[in-house]
């Protein structure tokens, strides 16, 4: 699957908590990748707003709770985050789970999908850049 695919694909489904939001957006996106689910353990296992971040918070917080399903995933963290690869970033006062694309950062949010240049916190390597 190309990523252009799936943001156009994900990126129409109207938000749902525990369906089509951040973290379904990204983690969808490593599934078609990778062939791995780093929401296995989550899906169906909430459906708002309120049980996103009961979970979370029982997980000891967002970076804690990706890192954890990352990791598990075998994804490997990394520093120079490349177009397709997913990470943690800052929007407002919320760090939510993201694509990298080639000029930005992709999220699914309540409000719409948005591509923006922002601040990344943690990363992880989805796809292997390619060699010359």
């Amino acid at each position: 699957m190309k990523l252009a695919d799936h943001f156009t694909t994900a990126g129409v489904k109207p938000f749902e908590y525990g369906k089509a939001d951040c973290c379904t957006f990204a983690c969808d996106w490593v599934l078609a990748v990778r062939g791995v689910d780093p929401m296995a353990s989550w899906r169906g296992q909430y459906d708002s707003e309120a049980g996103a971040f009961r979970r979370i918070a029982d997980r000891g917080g967002m970076i804690d709770c990706v890192s954890d399903e990352m990791r598990a995933a075998g994804l490997a963290e990394t520093d120079d985050p490349i177009p397709g690869d997913v990470g943690l970033v800052r929007y407002e006062k919320a760090i939510m789970l993201a694509i990298r694309a080639s000029f930005g950062w992709a999220c699914k949010m309540e409000r719409g999908f948005l591509i923006a240049p922002l601040e990344c916190v943690k990363a992880w390597r989805v796809i292997e850049p390619r060699r010359a």
